[in-house]
């Protein structure tokens, strides 16, 4: 399915549930989401996690509400920028419209037989002053109290926050949207926090970032490549991977089944940062055999691997090396290695093509060149009948006469009648990690 209705299959779903479930996900959901006619599907995703066990925690910014009900009384909405300061008089105009967006989220999950209550978790102190000017009820989270929040989530309802708080006199602030969904998320341990926005994701030079580990997103939010409310969302995704968060999204509520195809796909489709290693390559495992062989069918029946059985698959596991993306196999390549002529032949490279042009392939050539090497290999070989292209102008390998392989591989060419090209590449002086980035397509 094309775009964000290419969500999760029923199989990912099975992958993700059990990792998630007991789990928090913090939801935190922009006011133009809210008042969106999306929202009622994405009521109904936010359903579907709860029946599957994973504990949502709603955040709700009310500044759609707020811009409506400030028309109506006849005020200048512009005149009321968040964050900004806040008076008493705009206070009440907040309260009241943070009301209205409560009671269009808990209709819509009772609607769903969704058990909800509104939790005042939010403890706040005031802004203060800023270059001379009094922010007066604007406020900034104190803490979390997370001691109210958890029996509820124990109890399988689902909280729904808002972006307010209140001091231990009881005096009312205005705490920033994304601020609160990040202190919330590092607060209540949550393995995801979600920012369900109108925006894609993070857009740098036109193109949509899919993925960032927290390094590369710091260095992003500091280039000031990135501007108002976006880079506000980078800021505090990487303040709540720092303080905890496994993995946050920012994702386009608007799309249909954007929420499910973020959390239940490898590719997702918004913006991923993550604070530990969300992509590594490692050695195959028999419980990876059924994702390989997927991987290799649509080479096999092109004719650019040569065709492997299950069982066949199964005996040279120990050979593979899979490219691994947040507990699924995105691509596979596999190298056989021939001692006495210090020689090692890399097969069978393939990704999925929801991974493709990522420089997974790559990536996979390359280690298996670095280990390769770490064997006592001098050069490795390909054979290829579709994908020598890749291999010249991408990873440096330069054709060869078969009179180069090792007996026993040169044979086995011979008999197969497929007539490969073979290319070659030294590694004595060309270490692993020297190639140009490619295009990732199957091979060998």
């Amino acid at each position: 399915m094309p775009g964000a209705s290419r969500f999760a299959t029923l199989r990912e779903i099975l992958h993700y549930v059990p990792q998630f479930r007991g789990r928090t996900f913090v939801i935190a959901l922009h006011g133009q989401i809210v008042d969106s006619a999306g929202l009622v599907n994405l009521l109904r995703d936010i359903a579907l996690l709860h029946n599957l066990n994973i504990r949502p925690i709603l955040l709700a910014d009310f500044s759609q509400d707020l811009r409506r009900l400030a028309g109506r009384l006849g005020d200048q909405p512009d005149q009321l920028r968040l964050p900004g300061p806040i008076t008493p008089e705009q206070m009440e105009l907040l309260v009241a419209a943070s009301g209205l967006t409560l009671h269009r989220l808990v209709a819509g999950l009772q609607n769903l037989d969704v058990p909800c209550v509104y939790v005042p978790a939010i403890v706040a102190h005031p802004v203060g002053i800023l270059r001379g000017v009094d922010w007066g009820l604007a406020g900034k989270v104190d803490r979390i109290d997370v001691a109210l929040l958890e029996p509820l989530v124990r109890e399988q309802l689902v909280p729904i926050v808002l972006p307010i708080g209140t001091d231990g006199d009881g005096q009312t602030y205005c705490v920033p949207f994304a601020h609160a969904a990040a202190a919330l998320a590092a607060a209540v341990q949550a393995v995801k926090l979600l920012y369900v926005t109108p925006l894609d994701g993070l857009i740098v030079q036109g193109q949509l970032i899919r993925q960032l580990p927290l390094p590369e997103a710091e260095r992003l939010h500091l280039s000031g490549q990135l501007q108002d409310e976006v880079a506000t969302l980078l800021e505090q995704a990487c303040e709540a991977c720092r303080r905890g968060v496994d993995r946050v999204h920012i994702i386009n509520g608007l799309r249909e089944q954007g929420l499910l195809a973020e959390v239940f796909s490898s590719e997702g489709v918004g913006t991923l940062i993550h604070r530990d290693e969300y992509a590594a390559i490692r050695p195959a495992t028999p419980k990876d055999l059924d994702l390989i062989y997927r991987l290799l069918l649509p080479a096999m029946e092109r004719e650019e691997v040569l065709p492997r059985s299950v069982e066949e698959l199964r005996r040279s596991i120990d050979r593979f090396l899979v490219y691994d993306v947040d507990g699924n196999v995105a691509g596979c390549v596999a190298l056989y290695t021939y001692p006495d002529s210090k020689q090692a032949e890399i097969a069978c490279l393939a990704v999925d093509p929801a991974h493709e042009n990522q420089g997974i392939g790559r990536k996979l050539v390359e280690r298996a060149m670095a280990v390769a090497a770490e064997q006592g290999a001098q050069e490795v070989f390909v054979l290829s009948t579709q994908t020598y292209n890749y291999f010249r102008h991408k990873l440096g390998f330069v054709d060869a006469d078969p009179a180069v392989l090792p007996a026993e591989r040169r044979r086995l060419l011979e008999e197969s009648a497929r007539n490969s090209r073979v290319l070659r590449r030294p590694l004595v002086d060309s270490p692993a990690g020297q190639v140009s980035v490619g295009s990732d397509r199957a091979g060998a």
